[in-house]
C-alpha cells in the first residue's frame, strides 16, 4: 500500500477500527488530583500517616531481626575504615 492510500484509510471510520472497550480506564477508578486546599490537606495527612504506619511496621520488624541503629552504624563506620 501507498502512503496515500494508508492514511485514507486511517482516516477513515477511526471510531470503528480503533475502538477497543474497555482500553482505557474507567475515569472514576482513576487517581484524581486534589485542587482545593482542603483536598490538599487531607492528602497530605493520608499521606504522612501512612509513611508514619510503614516506619512503625519497619522499626518492629527490625527490632524482630536483631537491627538497632547503632549496630547500623557500626557497620558503616567498619565499611568506610574498609575502604580506605
Amino acid at each position: 500500500m501507498t502512503p496515500i492510500s494508508i492514511m485514507y484509510y486511517v482516516g477513515i471510520d477511526t471510531d470503528k477500527k480503533f475502538n477497543i472497550p474497555g482500553f482505557w480506564p474507567d475515569p472514576d477508578t482513576l487517581n484524581k488530583i486534589p485542587k482545593e486546599p482542603y483536598e490538599i490537606q487531607a492528602e497530605l495527612a493520608r499521606i504522612r500517616a501512612a509513611k508514619a504506619e510503614k516506619r512503625k511496621r519497619l522499626e518492629v520488624k527490625a527490632k524482630e531481626l536483631g537491627i538497632t541503629p547503632e549496630s547500623v552504624q557500626a557497620e558503616e563506620a567498619a565499611a568506610s575504615a574498609h575502604d580506605q
